[in-house]
């Protein structure tokens, strides 16, 4: 979506500290455009309480440093340095934004150790004008993807800048003695984002003018499934409601709008308090209607979508639209609702 290049361009001019990347890439809070300054406060204490809430449930020890030992043997080789992985650009889904390649890991099919992995990231991102990026430490969990019983190996390499903190993710995964990715892609100081011990994938942002996550999943059959992308509009607002007009997705389209995009109304509420960040990663960020009251508020405002471009229904038809795309997709509720990746700091220093 246009949005989202446009949030790549900001990110490029904003002055991010990476020293707390660690952490902070695993935070659930996007920050709403501010329409006062007392809401700027506001909105930033509540960002500050719900990232402490996140980190304090979700993340893990950066104190102990782990080798890998406890992984499958063709993983621990590869943490050590000893195996490679082939990397093929076509499971490389690390443009969320831009209609470019600037974060590709590699332009051809390609073997990699683990320190030719992280030098070519790096090489990469200064070939395409992120200058100063330097690496600061790799992370490694154990994941199931598809809960089949198949264990995968998920890295987290960051690599942050003077401009920006991406932290290259990706899914690993043995085809009989022969290590692949199945999967990657980059958090950057404008996208978090999230997997779960199942594979289960969430990831946000904004550009200040509206805001957006989307979901997907890497299944059994060792594929990613895009399911749908969220976005909040900053306009139109619907004050005396606390109502935010959302858009949503079922195709992936980092350029326009698909044509089975519907809206719907969500609620803008800041107590997040009782979220479960655990359990699914929440359909609807800020969302507390019941789903009676929102049926009830979308009458009321009905009039106002009477012109858009796309079918405007009710949050319990929407509801029903992203649950029927899940179960087309083979996303079940245990897969859904896995417990967040334990993350490990691996104990390494790279070779030049």
């Amino acid at each position: 979506m246009r949005t989202r290049f446009f949030a790549i361009l900001l990110c490029l001019v904003t002055v991010t500290a990476c020293a707390k990347e660690d952490t902070k890439q695993n935070d659930a809070s996007v920050t709403t455009a501010s329409k006062t300054n007392d809401e700027v406060i506001v909105e930033s204490m509540i960002d500050a309480t719900v990232e402490d809430e996140y980190e304090s449930a979700t993340s893990s020890s950066t104190e102990d440093l782990y080798t890998g030992q406890e992984l499958a043997q063709i993983y621990a080789s590869f943490l050590q340095g000893e195996t490679k992985v082939h990397i093929d650009p076509e499971n490389d889904f690390v443009n969320p934004w831009a209609p470019d390649d600037d974060y590709k890991i590699t332009s051809t099919k390609k073997d990699f150790t683990l320190d030719e992995l992280v030098n070519s990231i790096l090489d990469k991102l200064s070939e395409s004008g992120f200058t100063g990026t330097e690496f600061d430490s790799i992370e490694y969990a154990s994941i199931d993807c598809g809960n089949d019983g198949q264990k995968e190996l998920l890295l987290k390499i960051c690599m942050p800048n003077q401009v920006d903190s991406n932290t290259e993710i990706l899914i690993l995964k043995d085809f009989n003695g022969s290590l692949k990715t199945i999967y990657s892609t980059v958090a950057t100081c404008r996208r978090n984002l999230f997997i779960n011990e199942f594979g289960y994938i969430c990831s946000g942002g904004g550009s200040g003018t509206s805001e957006y996550y989307d979901k997907s999943f890497v299944g059994s059959d060792s594929k990613w499934h895009f399911l749908y992308t969220v976005e909040y509009k900053d306009e139109p607002y619907y004050d005396s409601d606390k109502s935010y007009v959302v858009l949503i997705q079922f195709t992936e389209d980092d350029i326009g709008f698909s044509e089975d995009a519907v809206y719907t109304l969500a609620k803008d509420n800041y107590d997040t308090s009782d979220i479960d960040y655990e359990n699914g990663y929440p359909d609807y960020r800020y969302d507390k209607f019941p789903r009676g009251e929102s049926d009830d508020v979308f009458k009321k405002y009905l009039d106002e979508f009477k012109d858009n471009d796309w079918p405007t229904l009710p949050l319990s038809d929407a509801d029903k639209i992203i649950s029927d795309r899940e179960k087309s997709e083979g996303l079940t509720a245990e897969i859904k609702n896995g417990k967040t990746a334990d993350w490990k700091k691996l104990d390494y220093e790279l070779t030049q």
